[in-house]
């Protein structure tokens, strides 16, 4: 009879000391448009927000949440597909310690002002949606052949260079990336049904 490599307290210590995608949120798109001009996105996570982002938050940490968008012509089997433009949509979160609160700046979603929250449990959903992200001008993308854009969710709670960056990041999980999700395929013409 074989015996496991590992004992079962060990396999579930591994576990839960190793980063498991499984575990985070998942990135979804919610809209692809071309619209007004432009290639417009819309993107949430879902279900949860990623580990400890409230708080972050609550400790007045000053937290980037970024949205990604690189926009890529399929160029065939052989050859890499070649990138076209790189956009990105942020929210900054500030706390607010005189009014006990957080202000939201957000630029490149369709909603650009500045908001103010009172509290994380309405300000973390808000957090995990981005509307109206565009991507690029129709202009930039042609009639003929294929075109997608990729997507990755970014939260950045401390900012750091290297060396810090590397002995931080060991020790604890200040920042969190989704991984990349792609579009449908489209061209000027319109969304490919695939």
């Amino acid at each position: 009879m074989r015996r496991p490599l590992l004992g079962r307290k060990a396999a579930i210590a591994l576990l839960l000391a190793l980063p498991a995608p499984l575990l985070h949120p998942a990135l979804n798109i919610t809209q692809l448009l071309l619209d007004k001009g432009f290639v417009i996105v819309s993107a949430e996570m879902s279900p949860v927000s990623p580990p400890r982002l409230s708080e972050f938050i609550d400790d007045g940490m000053n937290v980037k949440i970024e949205l990604q968008c690189v926009l890529y012509r399929k160029t065939g089997m052989l050859i890499a597909d070649e990138a076209v433009t790189n956009s990105m949509a942020r929210f900054v979160v500030k706390k607010d310690v005189l009014n006990n609160g957080f202000v939201v700046t957000a630029s490149g979603t369709a909603d650009t002002r500045e908001r103010w929250f009172s509290d994380t449990n309405e300000l973390v959903p808000y957090l995990m949606s981005f509307h109206g992200v565009k991507i690029c001008t129709l202009d930039t993308v042609g009639n003929e052949g294929s075109y997608y854009a990729e997507i990755q969710f970014h939260v950045i709670s401390l900012e750091l260079y290297p060396p810090l960056s590397f002995i931080f990041n060991l020790m604890g999980n200040w920042n969190f990336s989704s991984s990349k999700v792609r579009t449908r395929s489209f061209n000027r013409g319109g969304i490919f049904n695939e």
